[in-house]
């Protein structure tokens, strides 16, 4: 995607929502070009708001450029309430998987079933509060439904449904682990991505995205 063609689909948007998100195995020396180009989103869209997972990684440094502009335009969603408190940016909007409805978790189970199969059978057994599930595979249901989460949102919690989302993805296996699943989610939502090929080319259009 285009960078005027993103700004344009943000800008279009009633409630504009964009995921930030990607690998926690992010190599340090990529840190700073993350969260430049979250702070020249931030700076270039005052009307949006910017999700994140409160992951370390690609996460954290996206939301230290946002931060950087207005704390207050983050939305964290966290797979368990308090989920890595001491990196909560202050000002930011949280919600967790147990604040959701009912009828939100139904439609998450049921989007985890269609894009990544294998975990439907833990989505289906998963219950935010008193689940019976053994705790490793309630942590990782718990993370792959957070994952969901971001994407569709929920009325509920005030978690509008995402825009658009930017990842940085396992640049040898974009399918991998819990960004693989977050990216299938957006394309069967119908939900814009943009790969990190995208937003270099963005960062270069931008100058290295300083913004004043």
């Amino acid at each position: 995607m285009r960078l005027d063609a993103f700004l344009d689909v943000v800008r279009k948007a009633d409630q504009p929502v964009v995921l930030l998100e990607g690998t926690r195995a992010l190599p340090d020396a990529e840190r700073p070009a993350l969260a430049r180009l979250a702070r020249a989103l931030a700076t270039l869209l005052p009307g949006a708001i910017f999700r994140s997972g409160n992951a370390p990684g690609s996460d954290a440094a996206f939301v230290e450029g946002v931060a950087a502009v207005d704390q207050r335009r983050i939305e964290v969603v966290l797979p368990h309430p308090g989920h890595r408190g001491s990196w909560m940016p202050r000002g930011a909007y949280a919600a967790s998987i147990n604040d959701i409805s009912r009828q939100t978790l139904r439609a998450l189970v049921a989007l985890t079933g269609s894009v990544t199969p294998r975990h439907m059978a833990l989505a289906e057994k998963f219950e935010p509060v008193g689940s019976r599930l053994p705790p490793k595979p309630e942590a990782i249901i718990r993370l792959i439904l957070r994952d969901a989460l971001k994407v569709v949102g929920d009325p509920d919690t005030v978690l509008a449904p995402a825009t658009v989302g930017i990842f940085r993805e396992n640049l040898e296996d974009p399918d991998a682990g819990g960004t693989g699943h977050t990216i299938r989610c957006c394309r069967e939502m119908g939900v814009p991505v943009v790969l990190s090929h995208d937003w270099r080319r963005w960062l270069r259009q931008m100058g290295g995205a300083r913004p004043s």
